[in-house]
């Protein structure tokens, strides 16, 4: 779970319309777990949610286990998410409703 290279850059958005939630879009190689024997790569992260690419199958309101550690930091994040929405090969999509857990069990 160690990223490759470059850092993160974080995206605001102005639309003075809608406010919307600092995301962290990954700028830098990372590995993500999703659930039991699957990974991938996570593209956007937010306090909502993250989108993601990843290897095996997975299914539409799945709930999944996630683990991953932005560039910078130390310590891992995990979180129990909910799958949203899938691309077609049903390999990438979007995951929601992250509650973390606390890496040091505390």
């Amino acid at each position: 779970m160690t990223p490759m290279a470059g850092l993160p850059i974080l995206e605001r958005h102005t639309d003075t319309k809608t406010p919307r939630r600092a995301r962290q879009r990954v700028e830098a190689l990372m590995y993500v777990e999703l659930g039991p024997e699957n990974g991938g790569f996570p593209i956007n992260i937010s306090e909502e949610g993250m989108t993601f690419q990843g290897v095996r199958l997975l299914e539409k309101d799945q709930e999944i286990c996630v683990t991953f550690k932005l560039h910078g930091t130390d310590e891992s994040v995990t979180a129990m998410a909910k799958i949203v929405w899938l691309t077609e090969s049903r390999k990438g999509g979007a995951c929601s409703s992250l509650i973390c857990r606390n890496p040091r069990g505390a």
